[in-house]
């Protein structure tokens, strides 16, 4: 959890260089098993001390595109208000922007030129997000000719304005980094208050037990679904959160994803745990496997092509070599370059002898876990 009531140091980094000081094995997470932690299951004593709590946990649909804020969304939150449940909201923005959206083609205005989002500005002005398109006064639909609405994206402030329709602003509360300087004060006042609205920094353990509804909302937003390890950061973040949940309360998540499995095998770890150590074993990924990035430079691209052409027919095998690219036919610092993805031990790795080749680049990209010395 980073910092505790007593430290300012931050005290998952400091166990990590105990441990590495001491040659033993760190056990990272608390409300879940590491991936790396299940792919050892059998050789490492592993206690389950989180008891029997059940938390309902419900997967609702966002559909893609969408900006604003679903009205089930808000119906859901009002109900469980009237029927007086504490209620925590978890968003990872805190303000929004607003888009410009035809009410007739239900759809928001993409960027002509890239497709990509348009942010309005003063006096209806957009400006693509991605290409740097700008438009001035835009108020017609070009598709339908229709009046665009403004709508805003959803974040703290944007969700915090509707619940306003039927909830007081003094039965809410909105908790951020900026505010919970003094954890003590912030649980105290969030206790007296019936909706708290939050950027992820709640899902810590000051909030125990303190909610009988968490809302999460788009965990896509705060990982990158594409990355390798999104599922198993996904889950993790999710089960940290059921431990704010009191006994018998809910938990809803509203995603894009909704489909994904890691959103799907969230009541069934040992089916998401043999789920996701077949996918990193199939991918060479870790814990199995290091993945390394090497880039090849050369100043002469025939050179170039002839050095990793090498590479990939002499350590094929045992580098597991994927994606080998040319990053530019031009020029990149009076170099051309070249690229490739290996899934390999490190030993194998330092056997290979590139590490002395001066014109040839070697960053971790994903480490698999150290082998300890016996």
């Amino acid at each position: 959890y980073g910092k505790t009531a007593f430290s300012d140091f931050h005290v998952h980094s400091l166990a990590r260089l105990r441990a590495q000081s001491y040659v033993i094995p760190l056990m990272e997470g608390a409300a879940f098993l590491t991936i790396d932690a299940a792919s050892r299951k059998e050789e490492l004593d592993i206690r389950d001390l989180r008891g029997e709590k059940h938390v309902d946990t419900e997967v609702r649909m966002l559909k893609p595109g969408e900006r604003q804020i679903p009205e089930a969304l808000l119906e859901n939150v009002f109900a469980d208000y009237d029927n007086r449940k504490k209620i925590l909201l978890l968003l990872n923005r805190k303000t929004s922007f607003q888009y410009l959206f035809c009410p007739k083609c239900k759809k928001v205005w993409k960027c002509p030129h890239c497709r990509g989002d348009l942010k309005v500005e003063e006096h209806r002005r957009v400006t693509c997000l991605s290409c740097g398109y700008s438009k001035t006064e835009e108020t017609f639909c070009p598709t339908c000719d229709s009046e665009f609405v403004s709508i805003q994206d959803i974040s703290m402030a944007s969700l915090k304005r509707q619940l306003k329709r039927r909830i007081s602003e003094s039965e809410m509360l909105m908790v951020s980094a900026e505010n919970l300087d003094d954890p003590a004060s912030i649980v105290d006042e969030a206790a007296e208050k019936r909706v708290v609205i939050s950027t992820p920094i709640a899902v810590n353990p000051y909030f125990r037990d303190s909610f009988d509804t968490v809302v999460y909302v788009r965990p896509e937003s705060m990982f990158n679904i594409n990355h390798f390890d999104s599922a198993e950061m996904i889950v993790s973040q999710v089960s940290e959160i059921k431990e704010l949940v009191k006994r018998g309360g809910k938990l809803e998540i509203y995603s894009t994803f909704h489909f994904h499995y890691s959103l799907r095998l969230l009541d069934d770890e040992e089916a998401f745990f043999d789920h996701e150590l077949k996918y990193r074993e199939w991918f060479r990924l870790p814990p199995n496997f290091t993945v390394y990035h090497l880039e090849v430079r050369n100043k002469d691209i025939r050179a170039l092509a002839g050095e990793m052409r090498a590479i990939c027919n002499d350590l094929k095998d045992s580098f597991h070599i994927e994606n080998p690219h040319l990053l530019s036919r031009k020029k990149i610092h009076a170099f051309y370059r070249g690229k490739m993805e290996i899934h390999a031990h490190p030993h194998i790795l330092k056997d290979s002898g590139l590490l002395q080749n001066r014109n040839i680049k070697i960053t971790l990209f994903a480490g698999a876990r150290p082998t300890l010395p016996e």
